[in-house]
């Protein structure tokens, strides 16, 4: 005969009771995301009918990790005018909608961040434009959460340089 079962999930200050169906066998499936990272305890209990008595299962101890992430940050182009916009893009594994990616951007004496929200298939991109002409440094990186490791990309460079009018006008001007 199909009976009820209960299946108890325990962790903390966490406890989730639920109610499953056994088949004519006494097996039971259940599937339950289990909401928060450390150690959980898990066991079956059935409350006897007129025929049988009550029982409950061994417990069953287990434990939940952070999701493991990564994050990739590649550019348009490693030389771009003054003026210009540099826009970096990446994608986060594994593919997480709506999750936040910090871009930073490094020269010698700026620090520039820029944030940007990953869409159904994990990608991300920011568009800037610089206002120094030097060497800039680019990198991407996902904050820790409740479920979640921090990661972090490479890091990669792109060189802003002056416009080809300008360093046609020093050209002439300094008689080279």
């Amino acid at each position: 005969a199909v009976n009820d079962a209960i299946l108890n999930y325990t962790s903390n200050n966490t406890a989730v009771s639920r109610l499953v169906s056994t088949d004519f066998s006494g097996n039971f499936r259940d599937v339950y995301s289990l909401n928060q990272t450390g150690t959980w305890i898990v066991w079956a209990s059935w409350n006897g009918s007129e025929t049988y008595f009550a029982a409950s299962s061994d417990y069953l101890k287990l434990a939940v990790k952070k999701i493991l992430m990564s994050v990739t940050c590649n550019i348009t182009s490693s030389s771009i005018t003054i003026g210009e916009n540099i826009t970096a893009t990446g994608q986060v594994y594994p593919i997480v909608e709506n999750l936040t990616v910090t871009v930073t951007f490094i020269a010698s004496n700026s620090t520039i961040e820029q944030t940007a929200y990953t869409d159904s298939n994990g990608t991300y991109l920011v568009s800037w434009k610089p206002d120094s002409m030097e060497l800039w440094r680019v990198h991407a990186y996902i904050a820790e959460d409740a479920s979640r490791s921090a990661a972090y990309s490479n890091s990669t460079s792109f060189k802003v340089t002056d416009t080809w009018l300008n360093q046609y006008m020093l050209y002439i001007i300094g008689g080279v």
